[in-house]
């Protein structure tokens, strides 16, 4: 791998990865993966996935050939960024990096993981299938059918719970990597002092960089979601760019896909639902020194 130094952030998923690697792709002497996740220290891509989105993993990320040429863009840089946001939750994970850090061929590992409020991480991922046309909109049954769906190895993106066990996927990486994991604050990220802390821990001179963070990836429902699939079917795309211009191949799409519709507001129940089963997860990182939870509102609602 050249030598150079990687910093690898864990995730996890919905807590402004996309964001901060845009941010992070304007950093000197920097490659941001291409495509951010290439899925190259998960067993994702040897694992046969059911449902909706099982192609999700069927990419080249999985191989070290593939790995190297999500950085080809910038071949020289000295710092490479890899976000896989499964990289927490995988158990596969910690001993995979491990092992890659203590190759001859390859410098410093830094890792950083980004934590948000446990209900507000879930309900974003939960309209993320709602945007895709996946399930109806009812948390609650999605909640109910998590463990059955990851028996049957249906997408991550059903994974609720499972994916924002924090405190206890944290602790393999904190075994391993001591000082070297840096735990950021989802709350905090459009902070010129969340930011600065990590562009010091990778290493950068915070001097002079832009402290502004633009949100992405933020996930809207539209009335009318299950279009979303037709949409990306392959030879219906291959004709749209065939015969229309970019802006009207939008506005067509627009049309199609409806109006967004108000953000999924979780009731009563389905918070509670996700509290209890988080319960001892939740503990652990507020008595965590350095896990910040004091703008998790939803520990604080009635």
């Amino acid at each position: 791998m050249d030598g150079k130094d990687y910093l690898i952030i864990l995730g996890a998923p919905k807590c402004g990865t996309t964001s901060l690697t845009a941010w992070m792709a304007g950093w000197p002497d920097t490659a941001v993966a291409r495509g951010k996740e290439t899925l190259f220290f998960t067993d994702y891509t040897e694992r046969r996935w059911t449902g909706p989105g099982a192609d999700h993993a069927s990419h080249d990320g999985g191989t070290e050939a593939g790995f190297r040429g999500r950085f080809d863009h910038a071949p020289d840089a000295g710092l490479r960024v890899e976000a896989s946001t499964d990289n927490l939750s995988c158990p596969q994970t910690p001993g995979r990096i491990a092992d890659f850090a203590a190759r001859s061929d390859v410098g410093r590992v830094r890792l950083v993981a980004v934590l948000r409020d446990p209900v507000e991480r879930i309900v974003s991922e939960f309209e993320h299938t709602l945007r895709y046309g996946w399930q109806r909109p009812n948390l609650l049954r999605s909640l109910k059918l998590e463990d059955r769906r990851r028996r049957a190895m249906a997408h991550p993106l059903f994974w609720h719970v499972y994916r924002t066990r924090y405190h206890s996927q944290l602790a393999p990486f904190r075994a391993a990597f001591g000082a070297d994991l840096l735990i950021l604050d989802y709350h905090r990220l459009t902070e010129p002092d969340e930011l600065q802390r990590l562009a010091r821990f990778a290493g950068r001179d915070s001097a002079g960089m832009s402290t502004k963070l633009e949100r992405r990836n933020a996930r809207r429902v539209h009335a009318r979601p299950q279009m979303e699939a037709v949409l990306r079917e392959g030879a219906l795309v291959t004709a749209a760019r065939r015969l229309f211009p970019a802006g009207l191949r939008q506005r067509l799409r627009a049309l199609a896909l409806g109006q967004p519709q108000d953000r999924y507001t979780p009731n009563r129940r389905e918070r509670a639902f996700i509290l209890d089963r988080l319960a001892t997860e939740i503990d652990g990182c507020v008595k965590d020194p350095e896990i910040r939870t004091d703008r998790w509102t939803s520990l604080h609602e009635e």
